[in-house]
């Protein structure tokens, strides 16, 4: 329900396209997913349009509801439209992260990037762990930057763990956020680093902070050659679907 009581409260509106051109390449994010097991449908567009509209809603609260991911609200669906909690002020809407670090200057960007990547390490291990989710297409794109903090959007490709690509998904979400850190100067962890990191299950939350410590001052010293060939073999090999 959209709350009436705050005058000042703005919103944001997204409109899902009904172009089954648009759902060509997606079809692997619903397929599979228990979730939806009763609501997907092949062939019809329009059905197909709406259950995605219904699936970011469903994210988005998840995400919202564990307290440790910010991300928009969603107030209101019908059919392809959702109304949610506008990230922004005085109707300019926040910058995404790409554009926000466009904008500094490079010393600015050399200060502020290791941070921003330690956090969303930290939060791409909360949405696994706490949220059960994996993004499945994170980026520099799908992540806002406002008042210092990341914002997570565009979660309406995100699938639980037991959809039988979700392992693929975050591989390919530790790569691109790996690869864009780097283009700012950022000594990252390696893939297969980042991946264990999320995905560890023996890890507790009051030490994950301290082990991400770990694994970032080991990044900064270095690599050897050997580690580099065996992220360079993860990055293409096979995942079973259960790590366990």
């Amino acid at each position: 329900m959209i709350p009436k009581e705050d005058d000042n409260l703005e919103f944001a509106i997204k409109i899902f396209k009904t172009s089954i051109l648009v759902f060509k390449d997606r079809e692997r994010y619903v397929s599979g997913e228990f979730r939806f097991r009763k609501g997907h449908c092949k062939g019809n567009p329009r059905k197909k349009v709406k259950l995605w509209a219904e699936k970011e809603v469903r994210n988005l609260k998840r995400i919202c509801m564990s307290g440790k991911i910010k991300a928009p609200w969603p107030y209101y669906l019908k059919n392809n439209v959702i109304v949610m909690e506008f990230v922004g002020k005085n109707g300019v809407a926040a910058p995404r992260m790409k554009d926000a670090l466009t904008s500094m200057t490079m010393e600015e960007r050399d200060k502020i990037c290791p941070q921003l990547y330690y956090d969303l390490c930290i939060m791409m291990r909360n949405l696994y762990q706490t949220c059960k989710l994996i993004h499945g297409d994170l980026s520099e794109y799908n992540l806002l930057y406002y008042e210092k903090e990341i914002w997570m959007i565009d979660v309406s490709q995100s699938v639980e763990h037991d959809h039988p690509m979700s392992l693929d998904f975050l591989r390919r979400d530790c790569c691109v956020i790996n690869e864009f850190f780097k283009k700012n100067n950022v000594f990252v962890l390696t893939t297969l680093k980042l991946f264990d990191f999320v995905t560890d299950i023996t890890l507790e939350e009051s030490s994950e902070g301290d082990r991400l410590s770990e694994l970032l001052q080991e990044a900064l010293k270095g690599y050897s050659q050997e580690v580099l060939e065996k992220d360079k073999v993860f990055e293409q090999v096979y995942i079973p679907r259960s790590l366990q």
